[in-house]
């Protein structure tokens, strides 16, 4: 146990320093250069920031140099939206990245003041401890929004072990954590292939304006900057094999509904190719845990509720998948196993095609640029349907990116329970270096 680790009020070993109020008015959303001006919205809820997935703002005004953030600089979160306060001291570290990073108001800053006895890494971890976060909770300000203050923050009380031991238990748990950062990555990339080829094959129509373009056929004018780009890539367009190459036509026809359109393909509604499930449960939050047997899906950003221990009311397969849509989110979620779902959530398969064709089929992003939020809009939009043929080819090449990232998604959650449950132990004292490190060995990670 820890029992014998010094007591410490954070005030003594650290500082917390206020961000700039840096102006709304030279914030830019739209440009790809300049200082990224670092706001509670970039933060991971989990930990961590999210820079590669939310909208990043760019300064375009002279600003106090002292505010200019360096690579592992720590920043704290001290406002929270939620009622229960569950981002009020998330931490997020400052990548090494070349980009230039501004600390923001109401982000604390962590300057060590001790660095003898307390190591910024194991810091991180203390900052994503129960304790830490229930004690802002309960010393915060104001209702709907919650504020903390470096003064209350520097007043927070823990146990500290000698500053090797921290480095240790730092070491242990960013190695796991830098395991789950991979397998988020790993299962990105198979995403991104999947949307790719998607996108290529039945919204670019890469491989009929190749056939066209092989045959002398006239190419519409809306496609001819496509088909220009696709002739200069010469042997780089890395032709299909004949099997599936001539799945597709070589000419394109005019639709009144979504204008040229190969020719053999049609139109429909999203309704045409999607079946939606009938579900008797629909899960809350208090009916679920935080790990378990089955999974529940939501609608909002985190998808995954929790878990029950009953029978799942939706089944999904590798060979028959299915996928949930968010009401008033358009959040999607496809999966090989079976799940339960909560309110707002429907479950569906494909109607006719298969599953995985159907799931990218409603990804794009034409079909939502007038979406409000309901699903009885979603379903009258228009849509481009090839043969059922080309469907199921696509569905074989993506199948096997769909297992590895069920694979890469079971290792994940292995490694975040593994995590979750190491981390107030070590800090607490409860388990030792060696018994933790017997407990990775188990799981043979």
């Amino acid at each position: 146990m820890g029992g014998e680790w010094p007591n410490y009020c954070l005030g003594d070993l650290i500082e917390i320093k206020h961000g700039w109020a840096f102006k709304g008015t030279f914030m830019d959303e739209t440009r790809n250069e300049g200082p990224i001006v670092v706001a509670i919205g970039n933060f991971e809820y989990t930990g961590g920031f999210r820079f590669g997935s939310t909208k990043l703002k760019r300064y375009t005004a002279d600003f106090p140099v002292e505010y200019q953030l360096k690579p592992d600089d720590i920043l704290l979160a001290m406002t929270c939206q939620t009622s229960g306060g569950e981002i009020l001291g998330i931490p997020g570290v400052i990548p090494d990245d070349h980009n230039n990073y501004l600390h923001n108001q109401r982000l604390g800053k962590v300057v060590i003041k001790q660095p003898a006895k307390v190591s910024k890494k194991y810091l991180y971890w203390l900052f994503l401890t129960r304790e830490f976060n229930h004690y802002l909770f309960s010393t915060a300000t104001g209702t709907k929004i919650l504020h903390t203050s470096p003064s209350r923050i520097t007043l927070f009380n823990c146990l500290l072990p000698p500053l090797e031991e921290q480095q240790q238990i730092a070491n242990m748990l960013w190695a796991i954590q830098s395991r789950i950062e991979l397998n988020r990555r790993m299962n990105e990339t198979l995403e991104g292939m999947a949307q790719a080829l998607f996108k290529s094959w039945f919204v670019d129509f890469d491989p009929v304006i190749d056939n066209a373009l092989a045959s002398g056929k006239e190419i519409p004018e809306n496609l001819r900057e496509r088909a220009r780009v696709r002739a200069a890539l010469g042997d780089k367009r890395r032709p299909l094999p004949e099997e599936i190459r001539t799945l597709f036509p070589d000419e394109f026809t005019y639709s009144d509904e979504l204008g040229w359109i190969p020719l053999g393909w049609k139109t429909g509604i999203v309704d045409d190719i999607l079946n939606r499930l009938k579900v008797k449960k629909r899960y809350n939050k208090k009916e679920v845990a935080d790990y378990g047997i089955t999974p529940v899906y939501e609608q909002g950003s985190n998808l995954l509720l929790g878990y029950h221990v009953g029978v799942a009311d939706i089944e999904a397969t590798p060979e028959e998948p299915a996928f949930i849509f968010g009401d008033h989110t358009c959040v999607t979620k496809l999966t090989c196993e079976p799940f339960s779902i909560s309110q707002n959530v429907i479950p569906l398969k494909g109607k006719l095609y298969p599953t995985n064709w159907v799931y990218y089929a409603i990804q794009g992003k034409q079909l939502f640029e007038e979406y409000r939020r309901h699903w009885k809009e979603l379903i009258i939009k228009s849509v481009i349907i090839p043969p059922v043929g080309l469907g199921k080819c696509y569905d074989l090449l993506v199948k096997d990116w769909s297992m590895k990232k069920m694979a890469i998604s079971h290792q994940h959650a292995t490694l975040t329970k593994l995590r979750d449950t190491l981390l107030p132990k070590l800090l607490s004292g409860e388990l030792r270096i060696p018994d933790a490190e017997k407990m990775v060995e188990e799981l043979a990670l």
